[in-house]
C-alpha cells in the first residue's frame, strides 16, 4: 500500500493531532511531525513540509538532540542501503561534505560485475 504524501494542507486522519492540517500542527507540535517522518520516512511528506519540519529542528535544542534533519535521514538511509537495494530505479551518490546527488542505478549484476556469480 502507497503511503499518502503530506502537504501543508493536508488535514491529518490519525493520531493526537486528527482532524488537524499539518500547517497547524506545524505551528503548535513540529516535534510531532519530526518524529512522524522518522517512524514513517522522509518521503512522507513534500519537499516544503520537509523543509519547515528541518527548520523547526534546528530551531529547539531539544528536536536537534532527537531527530535528524531529511539531508542526514536521506544520507544515513542511502549509506545503509548502499549496494543492498536491488533492481533498478535511483541510486544515490552521497559526499560525506555534500549533497545528495541522484543518479540513474544498475542491476546488481551490472554494479558487481563478475564477483556477482560468487555471492
Amino acid at each position: 500500500m502507497k503511503q499518502e504524501i503530506l502537504g501543508q494542507n493536508t488535514v491529518l486522519s490519525f493520531g493526537k493531532n486528527k482532524g488537524k492540517s499539518v500547517a497547524d500542527v506545524l505551528r503548535s507540535d513540529p516535534g510531532y511531525l519530526a518524529w512522524l517522518r522518522k517512524e514513517r520516512g522522509v518521503g512522507s511528506f513534500d519537499d516544503e513540509v520537509n523543509a519547515a519540519i528541518d527548520a523547526a529542528i534546528l530551531k529547539s535544542t531539544y528536536l536537534r538532540k532527537n531527530f535528524d534533519t531529511s539531508e542526514n535521514m536521506l544520507k544515513r538511509e542511502l549509506r545503509y542501503r548502499g549496494a543492498h537495494s536491488a533492481g533498478r530505479g535511483i541510486a544515490f551518490m552521497v559526499d560525506d561534505e555534500a549533497d545528495v546527488h541522484p543518479q540513474q542505478s544498475v542491476a546488481r549484476e551490472e554494479f558487481y560485475g563478475e564477483a556477482w556469480g560468487s555471492f
